[in-house]
Parts: structure tokens; sequence; C-alpha cells
């Protein structure tokens, strides 16, 4: 994915492109874009006008992250004419429910809200991110998903369960059992989390 998942760094551009250029046109490459909303945009590059170039690319999204529809199990592909009619030869009937769509189109007009949401945010993660390296966790500044990826003490994740709170331990991805993502709550459970981590890391 990118932002990737669970670090929130960005693929660039070319990287993509030397892998397409590289791969079988007959091997079909999907990007997932489940957190591109998160990026600035002057860090994001626009990846739709890759399809014309390479007809094997496709573009997967999400309204699971940006607009809380995870439990209707919803997203949509961006791909070739080509693969669009493959795919519907393919996709079973009835596959995604009238509450579902109703939810992701209602979502999709209602612009004004969400851009207020996703600015909240980015200022919310990018504070956290501030607050988080004052008191000495490791930060990893090029990170643009709705999480922090962070390196602290261990066992972090499971005194914080303890007072009700649950943050991700990335050991399960290959990393050392130090390292953690957070997902950004509101501000009000953002700022409970981290009076959470100075009580436990003994900072006033």
């Amino acid at each position: 994915p990118s932002p990737d998942n669970p670090t929130g760094v960005i693929i660039s551009r070319e990287c993509i492109e030397k892998i397409l250029s590289n791969i079988p046109e007959t091997t079909l490459f999907i990007l997932d874009e489940a957190y591109f909303q998160f990026v600035p945009k002057e860090k994001y590059w626009h990846s739709i006008d890759l399809i014309e170039k390479y007809p094997n690319f496709i573009i997967t999204r999400t309204f699971s992250k940006l607009f809380g529809l995870a439990g209707l199990r919803i997203g949509y592909g961006i791909c070739s004419e080509e693969i669009s009619k493959i795919y519907e030869k393919m996709r079973m009937p009835f596959n995604i429910s009238l509450l579902a769509m109703e939810a992701a189109k209602t979502a999709i007009k209602d612009k004004e809200y969400y851009s207020k949401i996703l600015k909240k945010i980015i200022t919310d993660r990018e504070n956290l991110k501030i607050k988080l390296k004052k008191i000495g966790f490791g930060i990893l500044e090029e990170s643009f998903g709705n999480f922090v990826f962070l390196q602290g003490p261990k066992e972090l994740d499971t005194k914080l369960i303890q007072k009700g709170i649950v943050i991700r331990n990335l050991k399960s991805f290959g990393y050392e059992d130090t390292f953690y993502r957070i997902t950004i709550g509101t501000t009000k459970q953002n700022k409970i989390l981290f009076e959470n981590i100075k009580s436990i890391m003994g900072v006033s």
C-alpha cells in the first residue's frame, strides 16, 4: 500500500513505475491507496494517469478509513476498461449491500464535513508526533496514515491495555517488539492516550 501500513511511508512514483516496467503485461499490479487522503497535497503524487500507460495497473481505495465505514466493507477500484470488463464477468451478483452503497454515496457528497474531519485528523496526528518525540519516543516523521508509527519501551501496549487503551504492537509485522502503531482518535481520546503514556513513562 501507499502510504504503507504500518509505517505510513509513501512509495514513490519512480518505484511504482520501475516495478510496472519490469513485470509482464499479463501480471496485474495492485496499489492499495487506503490511506491516500491523509497525505499532504505537496507530498501526494497522482497515480491514476499510470493506468493509461500500464493497463495491468489497478488502484484500490476504501471507505473504511477517512469515511469511517469499515463495518460496511465497501471500497472501489480504478483500472483500465479491459480489466474492468474481465472483472465484471467474474464478479458475484449482489456483492455489495444497498446500505453500503447508499452510505458510500452520501459520504462522497458531504465534502465539507469530511474535509473538516481530515484536517483535524492530520493536525492531531502531527501534534501527537511532536508530543511523543518530546518525551523520548522514536517517531517516523515522513509518515502519513491516520496513525503514528513509533518506537518506545517494551510492553507499552500491554500496560495501556490495562488502562483500557489499545495500540498495535508491530511484532507480527516483523518489527522488534518496541515498535507500535497508534491510530488517531478524537482529540479527547488522543489527550487521554498521551496522559496515560506519560504516566507509564514516569513523565510529568
